[in-house]
């Protein structure tokens, strides 16, 4: 009996806020990818970036640079903006990832991305 309550004491000191600390950062980072998110919007809607036709370009501005720094931690939300139809995210899981989906259409890009995520989620670190 003495064991149990050792290990469950130990689970309470040691355990809990390392899982604690895990939810902060991810909360952390999903406050800098909103952050940067919303910078990176209000940027590809001015030109030059509002005019290109790839856009897989809009990842070479400023804010798009920012969040592909932020590396497979911003990986959640760009697979979550993907999922909103926002298929131009595509290029930003690529660049990070280093992993090529092909398709004809934006649309099997983003099927594709859905997939892999669900595959490989559970290998993401937010560190």
């Amino acid at each position: 009996m003495k064991k149990i309550i050792l290990t469950f004491s130990l689970i309470i000191c040691f355990v809990l806020p390392l899982l604690a600390l895990d939810e902060a950062e991810k909360e952390k980072a999903k406050k800098e990818f909103q952050d940067l998110k919303a910078a990176f919007e209000e940027e590809i809607s001015y030109p030059p970036y509002s005019e290109y036709t790839f856009t897989d370009r809009y990842w070479d501005s400023d804010s798009g640079r920012e969040i592909i720094a932020m590396g497979k931690k911003a990986l959640p939300f760009i697979i979550q903006e993907i999922s909103y139809g926002k298929s131009w995210y595509c290029a930003a899981a690529q660049r990070i990832t280093g992993v090529k989906m092909r398709g004809p259409r934006p649309e099997d890009l983003a099927e594709q991305w859905l997939r892999w995520w669900e595959e490989n989620k559970e290998g993401i670190s937010y560190e």
